[in-house]
């Protein structure tokens, strides 16, 4: 409590205020502010996430006391009733207000919904009269009702009806009972009072059975978000103890701008808000890591409220994470890797905000920062965009509904003008397409070939002087063709497949004298509708046997495939993958997936229309794999990538995929799956094994599953040995020791475990009876803490002293050990890093103060720690401080933190090459190949 908290970005979390206000607050509703690295306080909007919610329906029901409901506030409460709502969003240049009432027929037949409020004498009416039958629009100023607009309307007392008022492109446009009665009218310059009401003169009643407020979405820095287990104005339970006045009530916020905060005198009230900070907002602003945000409560005029604290949190990136929104494309965006090692991507900031960004990492995919964003093209909505890197320039078509656009961008090795936009927003057709869909080739000769999406596919050609030709409509014998992916044969021959919007698979080449050859059918099985335009994948060609390879979905949800080689026929239709593909997942109209080559073969990564996770399937010229997983547990709907070799020499397919936004944004992230291995040697791989201490049964299937998976890597490579971190036997019971006993020994690999607080329970002579039992004969385990020189490193293994700490003897043997290896680097294994190492439980771990002369050695290189039972997929796992590495090995048998409903078993592998490179990779028990999204890489070298 009141204590720094580390958070991650875009990733929701709450924030629990204690508060205290002084008596007599004149405000029943407090607003949160934030501050970024000590600049000015902030009003927190509320905008929902991963997708900004642009409606919001409103309640209203007095309570039992005859006050007014969350949120809500009187401007009246005498004659006439005025009540108003502050919207959570931005209103100044578009709004909808909307409301279904029923006007009681005994009063005066009337009521007005209010919108431009500023204060009782200083607003606007939309005005609905029974008893005249008319709608009215009515401007107050200075106290005095001007009629603005009427039309005649059937407005009747005793019967359910609607009304709406819309400000849209300068307008305010009127709609009564859908449509019965609609008519616009000149706004003015602008309407910025946030407030929506209504108003009933007395003695009138009128029922509302809703209303709403629409608005522009925005995607801020940070945002009240949608709580998810709980309505906006739930009542809080007294769970903070910083305050000793008597709990006088609170409540949850939700997708909400305001709390209402009314107490009795001398009480105190506990408030809860779901929040977000994005790292990447509107306008294409960037929150950075290790970025500071204080929050407060705040009256509506922006005065902090007195007695309420201020709350700190720092804000982290996790490896990998893009944020962001996803081109809603079916062309290649990237990553493209250059020369140099840097890699590049296309993406927009925000769904709220469609600005172009093109995103670049220096680190090989850990992190991602704009590259001249200063200068990016005008040109948003990106929603067809194909690029191409040749050379040290990235070419790229983007087609918008009204035309088509050509961009360039130089890339880090340009040698006159690194990193900037050479070409922005050049046009090249302007075709209004039914759906925007368009393909890029560049030609050996500088010119290109762009294909787009009008009615039907056509094409235009930029010649090497910049200028475009006209037009070219594909000629398919009357058949409306859709979904173009083309790509560069040999000679500067265009391969181009599409769909026929009767469900076929087409192919043709366009030659070098720009002339094209006959449309080859491929399959004719493909779904039909406009959700399937985009049924074939990006084009793979294969120049060493000058073939093509197009991947297609079909009807069935499947991925197939034909290749066609030279001008030979299409080979035989394939089943790349038994898995159904999900196909517009959120309005794009493609099948999710992508496909790449390398002249070793085709990866093609997919995302399951079932469970929306990513999976992969390689052909290295004998046949498809069976899909393997490589990111669950989200709600996938975008991925694309490219083959290229890293700086150590292994070939991956690097990708980026939208984890779950459902067309929001922030859920980009970056992954590697790893088709060739560096060519470095290896001089050290081992794996270790975390926490097992199964209850309440003393069974071990988890444990049992890894020890198998490490059998199974050892006969496959490399594996030297294997590590436990401890706490294997809970309470060290012999029924533990024994039944872990009957799992362990058939491991085939020396095992070399520490004590943890759970084997403490017991004694240190059963430790080590049964930790040299375990290996039956392959090693000896001397006593609870021992020192193995391994060549590259020395590892030294400290079990604690009691329960997960050191006495000031056991810190000094680690802190010799550690000293007599210098200059060589040391991997310390311990049962718990040192309190403090790990944010999601700052207090367990190591407490002598004296450890801390152990961590400042120049050469510990990484501190391999289990103890917290921490979910990989949930918390930061693996982390550098100082020179140190952290690296948390997760229990086998059972998750703690952040919560126990979500449980993975999984293991790590360590690999040390010739030149001092580490790669932790983390295996999921039962499954054969590492999880990408879990790799963690760093060298022995200072």
């Amino acid at each position: 409590m009141s204590e720094t908290a580390t958070v991650r970005a875009d990733d929701p979390f709450r924030l629990r205020f204690e508060a205290a206000p002084p008596d007599g607050l004149d405000e029943d509703c407090v607003r949160l502010q934030y501050r970024r690295n000590g600049g000015p306080w902030t009003a927190v909007e509320a905008h929902d996430f991963p997708y900004p919610l642009r409606e919001l329906e409103l309640e209203f029901a007095l309570r039992a006391d005859g006050r007014l409901p969350p949120g809500w506030r009187a401007a009246s409460l005498e004659e006439p009733l005025l009540a108003l709502y502050p919207a959570p969003w931005n209103v100044e240049d578009a709004f909808a207000f909307a409301a279904e009432y029923r006007l009681d027929p005994a009063g005066p037949g009337n009521a007005s919904l209010v919108f431009g409020y500023a204060d009782p004498d200083h607003h606007w009416r939309l005005t609905l009269d029974a008893e005249a039958g008319r709608v009215r629009v009515v401007r107050v100023v200075g106290g005095t009702a001007q009629l603005v607009a009427e039309q005649p309307a059937a407005v009747r007392a005793g019967a359910w009806q609607q009304a709406e008022v819309k400000l849209e492109e300068g307008l305010l446009e009127i709609n009564f009972n859908d449509d019965a009665v609609e008519f616009s009218l000149p706004a003015p310059s602008s309407l910025p009072a946030r407030e929506f009401g209504f108003l009933l003169p007395a003695p009138g009643a009128a029922e509302f059975r809703s209303f709403v407020i629409e608005g522009e979405p925005r995607s801020p820095r940070v945002s009240v978000v949608a709580a998810g287990t709980y309505e906006d104005g739930a009542p809080t339970a007294d769970l903070l103890a910083g305050i000793a006045a008597p709990h006088g009530g609170g409540s949850g916020v939700s997708l909400a701008a305001c709390a209402p905060l009314s107490l009795a005198a001398g009480a105190h009230a506990e408030l809860e808000w779901p929040l977000v900070i994005r790292r990447f907002a509107d306008g294409a602003v960037t929150n950075e890591p290790g970025d500071v945000f204080e929050f407060r409560l705040a009256d509506s005029a922006g005065r902090a409220v007195a007695g309420t604290p201020i709350s700190i949190v720092t804000l982290d990136v996790p490896a990998g994470h893009l944020g962001g929104t996803f081109v809603e494309t079916p062309g290649r965006v990237g990553p493209w890797r250059t020369a140099n090692g840097d890699l590049y991507f296309i993406m927009e900031p925000a769904e709220s905000d469609n600005l172009f960004m093109m995103v670049k990492s220096t680190d090989g995919g850990r992190s991602w920062q704009e590259v001249d964003g200063a200068n990016r093209p005008a040109t948003g909505d990106l929603e067809a965009v194909d690029a191409r890197l040749v050379g040290d320039t990235i070419h790229i078509l983007h087609q918008v509904t009204e035309a088509t656009f050509y961009h360039a961008f130089r890339t880090s090795g340009h040698a006159d003008a690194p990193d900037t936009w050479a070409v922005t927003d050049e046009p090249a057709t302007s075709v209004t397409a039914r759906a925007q869909m368009a393909t890029l080739v560049v030609r050996p000769d500088g010119t290109m070939v762009a294909l787009h999406l009008g009615d039907t596919i056509g094409y235009s050609i930029r010649s090497t002087a910049g200028e475009w030709s006209p037009e070219v409509v594909l000629d398919h014998d009357g058949l409306e063709t859709a979904g173009p992916q083309a790509v560069l044969g040999a000679g500067g021959i265009v391969h181009l497949a599409y769909y026929g919007l009767d469900g076929t698979i087409w192919h043709r080449r366009l030659l070098p004298d720009d002339t094209l050859t006959e449309a080859q059918l491929l399959d004719d099985g493909a779904a039909v509708g406009e959700d399937h335009f985009g049924a074939v994948l990006p084009l793979v060609y294969r120049p060493e046997n000058d073939t093509l390879v197009v991947l297609y979905r079909r009807a069935d949800g499947r991925l197939y495939e034909r290749r066609i080689t030279g001008t030979s026929p299409a080979s035989p239709a394939t089943l790349v993958a038994a898995l159904p593909v999900v196909q517009h997942a959120v309005d794009s109209q493609q099948a999710g997936a992508d496909a790449a080559g390398w002249d070793g073969g085709i990866v093609v990564a997919f995302i399951d229309q079932v469970d929306r996770s990513v999976y992969t399937t390689v052909n290295r010229g004998d046949g498809w794999q069976a899909p393997a997983l490589q990111v669950e547990g989200i709600r996938g709907a975008w991925v694309r990538g490219n083959v290229y070799r890293r700086d150590d020499g292994a070939l991956v397919y690097g990708y980026v995929y939208d984890a779950g936004s459902e067309g929001g944004a922030g859920m980009n992230r970056y992954a590697e799956l790893v088709l060739e291995p560096a060519g470095e040697p290896v001089v050290l791989r081992f794996a270790v094994l975390g926490d097992a201490e199964p209850k309440p049964e003393p069974e071990f299937p988890n444990l049992a599953a890894a020890v198998s998976d490490v059998n199974a890597l050892a006969a496959d490579g490399r594996l030297d040995f294997v590590v436990g971190v401890g706490d294997i036997a809970h309470k060290g019971t012999l029924v533990q020791y024994e039944n872990a006993a009957a799992v362990l020994e058939q491991l085939e690999l020396p095992f070399y475990p520490i004590m943890g607080n759970e084997e403490h329970d017991s004694t240190t002579e059963r430790f080590l009876e049964f930790a040299n039992r375990w290996n039956n004969g392959q090693a000896e385990i001397p006593g609870p803490r021992y020192t193995r020189d391994l060549g590259p490193l020395v590892m030294v293994h400290a079990s604690p002293d009691h329960g997960r700490d050191f006495n000031d003897e056991g810190v000094a043997w680690v802190l010799a050990q550690v000293r007599a290896a210098y200059p060589r680097p040391v991997f310390l294994v311990v049962h718990g890093a040192q309190a403090g190492v790990y944010p999601e439980n700052p207090d367990k771990g190591v407490a002598n103060p004296a450890f801390a002369e152990v961590v400042a050695q120049p050469n510990l290189a990484a501190v391999i720690s289990g103890d917290l039972h921490m979910d990989m997929d949930r918390v930061e796992h693996s982390k550098q401080l100082g020179r140190v590495h952290y690296l948390h090995i997760p229990a086998l048998e059972r998750t703690k933190i952040p919560d126990a409903t979500q449980h993975t078993p999984m293991f790590r592998v360590f690999t040390v090459t010739a030149s001092g490179e580490v790669l932790v990779d983390t295996y999921q028990a039962g499954r054969p190949r590492p999880l990408d999204r879990h790799a963690y890489r760093f060298s022995l070298s200072p």
